[in-house]
């Protein structure tokens, strides 16, 4: 429900909004372009987050048509007209209208595009899916195996100390001491199991990985020669 509502914010059934329609001075920019930052998220099967980023997708407008742009010219396009170095300027009325008009018969395309770019990121973060899986295997089992090594150290010393002067200890301070080590030495035989079950748990969320998106904001970019 929250993703839907999200989604309404930038363009629902027959209406657009957070779009930004400018005019930019670029000599590679000879048609409208219509793009949409995404949120990505990649989902594991326990839901925790285990990716997110924002990526572009859009196409080039002609008329009440679309033509999907790929990354790279996208993203060049996209440098110039909303980069450090560019100076856009809000887009005429008359631009703005032909994006409402256009707009019931383009956004389905501009989704489709997002949709598009979505799976392919979705193919791209596969790799470094499998190792973060491995890396957070690794990372918990040598968690655990140092915390193991400080409980028999502890047992160690604590057996040491007892041989050293257990005779000359209180009735009650024995009792604590030998409550210690008792629960030392449960957590201790302990640790095999949870190891197994953290191992389990993060190749289950490995498993099935939801992949969410939703829009965050239309930019239209029209071309400086088209408004002289």
């Amino acid at each position: 429900m929250a993703t839907r509502l999200l989604r309404a914010e930038v363009w629902g059934a027959g209406h657009l909004e957070r779009a930004a329609s400018l005019v930019v001075d670029d000599p590679n920019l000879t048609e409208p372009v219509l793009a949409a930052y995404s949120r990505l998220v990649l989902v594991g099967a326990d839901g925790q987050r285990l990716h997110e980023e924002l990526f572009a997708a859009g196409g080039r407008v002609r008329g009440d048509s679309f033509s999907r742009l790929g990354v790279t010219a996208l993203a060049a396009l996209l440098d110039a007209a909303l980069g450090p170095a560019s100076s856009p300027r809000e887009s005429p009325p008359a631009a703005k209208e032909d994006l409402v008009r256009s707009w019931p018969k383009v956004s389905g395309n501009l989704e489709a595009a997002i949709t598009a770019r979505a799976k392919e990121r979705e193919t791209s973060l596969t790799a470094s899916l499998a190792k973060r899986q491995a890396d957070e295997k690794a990372r918990t089992a040598a968690l655990l195996s140092g915390f193991e090594k400080s409980l028999r150290d502890a047992l160690a010393k604590q057996d040491q100390a007892q041989q050293l002067s257990f005779a000359d200890l209180q009735p009650d301070e024995r009792d604590q001491l030998t409550a210690d080590r008792s629960a030392w030495q449960q957590r201790l035989d302990s640790l095999p199991g949870e190891r197994d079950a953290a191992i389990a748990a993060i190749a289950r969320r490995y498993t099935s990985v939801q992949v969410l998106w939703f829009p965050a904001a239309v930019v239209h970019l029209v071309p400086a020669k088209r408004n002289r």
